[in-house]
C-alpha cells in the first residue's frame, strides 16, 4: 500500500477517510490515517488506491506496482511492464 507524508496529503488536498492498523517491516505496529482514493500514474499506467499517512517519504509499494502490472528489474534499476501486454496492465483474477 502506498504511503504519503502528511505534508503531501495537505498539499494535494486529500481527505482523510479513516484509520487502519499498519505493521512495519521491523514488526512494530501503529494506527495510521488513510486517505481517500488517489490515482497514481507511473510511465503511462495508473492505479487507484487509498494511501496510508505515515513517515516523511512517499513510498509506492508492491500493491501499486502489482496493480500496474510492473515488476522491478533490480539489476538494471528499472520497472518492467508485462511483456505480453506492453500497452496496458493485465488484471489477474484468481
Amino acid at each position: 500500500m502506498p504511503t504519503l507524508p502528511i505534508e503531501v496529503v495537505r498539499q494535494l488536498g486529500l481527505r482523510l477517510v479513516g484509520k487502519a492498523l499498519a505493521e512495519f517491516a521491523d514488526g512494530s505496529e501503529e494506527i495510521v490515517y488513510m486517505t481517500e482514493a488517489v490515482v497514481m500514474e507511473i510511465q503511462g499506467r495508473s492505479a487507484n488506491l487509498q494511501a496510508m499517512v505515515v513517515g516523511d517519504e512517499a513510498l509506492i509499494g508492491q500493491m501499486v506496482l502489482g496493480k500496474m502490472d510492473y515488476v522491478v528489474d533490480c539489476k538494471n534499476r528499472r520497472l518492467v511492464g508485462n511483456q505480453a501486454r506492453p500497452d496496458q496492465p493485465v488484471l489477474r483474477v484468481k
